[in-house]
Order: structure tokens, then sequence, then C-alpha cells
């Protein structure tokens, strides 16, 4: 990339700052939208993440929870730690989206490796009762700890209610099936 690209690249990521925060200019949540879509698309990655954000609010925009998606899915593509967890849970959700629970995993992972407590938290749940995964004990033991020594302190309660729903549903569909 050419140093004028890169150079165009941060005064319009700079601008949009600016008129979002009304650093020395009136605030204009429309024109920052404008700049922040125009800095995402040209591939800066917090850009991709404020974008997205902006979107999911309507912060200067229309709401589009589907461009949302595609926005934090490409923040999180591209590293951003909090996108992916933000992805993750969009997809887990269907929040604008279909629910995928295996592509929620696979960025609940991504995110929890990263340092994200909640998403060790999500995706541990969802390996412990086996939610949109095959289920696996070793593995959801593994992120239940690295949740408690993050300091996630509803983490053993929050995995005991997720098993008791798991067997409520199971004994139901057991009667369900004895009738």
């Amino acid at each position: 990339m050419n140093k004028y690209v890169i150079e165009t690249e941060n005064l319009t990521k700079d601008y949009h700052g600016l008129i979002a925060n009304g650093e020395g200019v009136k605030i204009d949540k429309k024109e920052s939208a404008k700049y922040c879509k125009m800095s995402a698309d040209s591939g800066l990655v917090e850009c991709m993440y404020v974008y997205a954000i902006k979107l999911k609010t309507g912060d200067g925009i229309n709401t589009d929870k589907i461009e949302a998606a595609k926005y934090y899915k490409m923040a999180a593509d591209n590293g951003h730690v909090q996108s992916m967890f933000n992805y993750a849970t969009t997809v887990f959700n269907g929040d604008g989206v279909n629910v995928d629970k295996k592509e929620a995993a696979k960025y609940y992972k991504m995110a929890a490796d990263n340092g994200i407590t909640d998403a060790m938290r999500k995706y541990y749940i969802m390996l412990g009762i086996g939610d949109g995964i095959p289920r696996d004990e070793n593995e959801s033991s593994k992120y239940y700890e690295m949740a408690l020594e993050s300091g996630q302190k509803d983490t053993a309660y929050e995995f005991a209610l997720k098993l008791l729903d798991n067997a409520n549903k199971l004994q139901e569909e057991l009667q369900k099936g004895m009738k």
C-alpha cells in the first residue's frame, strides 16, 4: 500500500472521530457514519468494529443488523478480539441473522483464546451441554477453569443452571416418549 493511500485512510478515520465527538467541529453522526464506513471498507479493522456498532444501534445511520453482523465478522476475521465476541453473540442469538450455534462456538472460542472472559463462559457452557456443537467435557472444563481464573464469579452458578435446564428438558422429552 502506498504512502498516499495510508495517509488518506488515516485522515478519513481521524475525521470520523472528530465529527463523531465534536472535536473542533459540530457533531454530525450521519457524516461520522459515512466516514467510518469509508475507513472500514478501506480495511481499517477498528473502524469495521465501530461501524458494526453504528449499524446495530442506528448511531447516525439506519439500523441494519445484517450489515452489522457482516462488519463484526470482517473485523473478527482480521483479528479484532471484541468483534469475535460480538459476532459470536449475534449468530448465537440470531440477531438479524440466522441462528448458527456452530459458527457462534467457533468465534466464542477465538475470543476466549484471546482473553475475553464472557466468551470463555459462553464457550464452556456450549461445550458442557452440547449446545450446537458436540459435547466435550474435557474441553469445557478447560474453558471453565480459564473463566474462573480470569475472575468470572458467576461461572459455576450459571453452568449449574444450564445443566439443570438441560436435565429438565431431557426429563420432559422422556416423559413425552413414555406416553
